[in-house]
């Protein structure tokens, strides 16, 4: 099955992201039944914050998270923020916002419950998700995981710096990680197969592009490419 990555730029993409985000957490156990069926918050409304997704043939979207990119200059944490990290690890955040650049973060991990391909799903929205912070220009990439998920992300090279603390809006408690892009991009590029970067890179030849478009902030991202 050859899945497509992709922006949830649209209404009707959109409701269909925090869906599937719902059905994922709900799966989980780390959110409550509620009668519409959706997980969003307002973080997914910012110019900072763009909706990635994975679908099969179709059309069907089966995976998703959301990107964030906090400006530096909003990295003194005055409002607004792009992502609720930063007010529940301020003090780590803190410290990584030290060199006034972009810090890239992903957030709301979904892949539709008890795919047979969610692996590849995951292995997608995690190549989509470096190649991303790559052209945000920033620094340091973020995550935030629990149990299994911090063995995968280690895998790519992030690295837990917190102890797990509650997440709003969500049950358990999540760790923060993180990445020094300039330092580990090529090595977590080294995680991926060649198979399913050169898949990625010739069906998404302008993805870079494509994320700072959709980033709306061409100024600070020029300044800090």
């Amino acid at each position: 099955m050859k899945f497509i990555v992709g922006i949830a730029s649209c209404a009707q993409t959109r409701e269909e992201v925090f869906r599937l985000r719902y059905r994922a957490y709900l799966h989980e156990g780390a959110i409550e039944f509620n009668k519409n069926e959706i997980f969003s918050d307002g973080y997914d409304a910012l110019s900072t914050s763009v909706l990635i997704y994975v679908a099969e043939p179709d059309g069907k979207i089966v995976g998703s998270l959301r990107f964030s990119v906090q400006p530096p200059s909003l990295n003194g944490f005055s409002r607004p923020l792009s992502c609720p990290e930063f007010l529940v690890f301020p003090e780590e955040l803190k410290d990584l916002s030290a060199d006034n650049r972009p810090i890239a973060s992903g957030s709301r991990f979904s892949i539709e419950p008890n795919h047979e391909k969610s692996p590849k799903i995951a292995i997608l929205l995690l190549l989509a998700e470096a190649k991303a912070a790559k052209a945000s220009g920033a620094k340091w990439g973020i995550a935030t995981a629990r149990g299994l998920h911090v063995r995968l992300y280690e895998r790519f090279h992030l690295r837990q710096i917190s102890e797990p603390r509650r997440m709003p809006g969500l049950k358990y408690k999540y760790a923060l990680l993180a990445s020094d892009i300039d330092c580990d991009f090529d090595k977590s590029l080294g995680q991926f197969s060649e198979e399913t970067v050169e898949n990625f890179e010739r069906t998404n030849g302008s993805w870079e592009e494509d994320i700072r478009h959709e980033l709306s902030c061409e100024t600070w991202l020029d300044r800090c490419s």
